[in-house]
């Protein structure tokens, strides 16, 4: 059985955005961060073809036009990840809950945008789900073993 020590949540928000040990040094280098950026490119500074046609085919109410302006390389991955499940699925998870510290997030509406994006596409999920089960429970499609 794991034994664990209770602490703040503070106390485990700090031990969390801590460096492993041995790594410190890696924190105070200069332009550290900087260094492991890959330069940028056109794709990263506007919306492409892929972006612009994903875009067209969103309801009008769902079309992310700040997160166009402000991030078209957000629009680009989206286009790029919209038809694999998981690959969507894992975009939204670092997009909406990034893993990396210090991240200030969205802004507001592009935040907003982005969530309404990962609601529609959630509620598609549940109803093809659902659609499935009943012709499952119908037996007009047979289950793949």
């Amino acid at each position: 059985m794991l034994e664990f020590e209770p602490v703040s949540l503070a106390v485990a928000r700090a031990t969390l955005n801590q460096l492993p040990t041995g790594l410190e040094h890696l924190h105070d280098q200069t332009n550290y961060w900087k260094n492991l950026r890959r330069s940028p490119t056109a794709d990263d500074q506007r919306v492409n073809d892929a972006g612009l046609v994903w875009m067209a085919r969103l309801p009008l109410a769902l079309r992310p036009h700040e997160t166009a302006v402000r991030y078209p390389h957000v629009v680009n991955k989206l286009a790029k990840a919209w038809s694999d499940d998981e690959a969507r699925a894992v975009l939204f998870e670092d997009l909406l809950h990034s893993p990396r510290r210090k991240r200030k997030g969205f802004p507001v509406e592009v935040a907003r945008e982005l969530r309404a994006l990962h609601m529609a596409v959630e509620e598609a999920l549940r109803r093809r789900e659902a659609k499935l089960r009943e012709k499952l429970a119908s037996g007009a499609v047979r289950a793949e073993v």
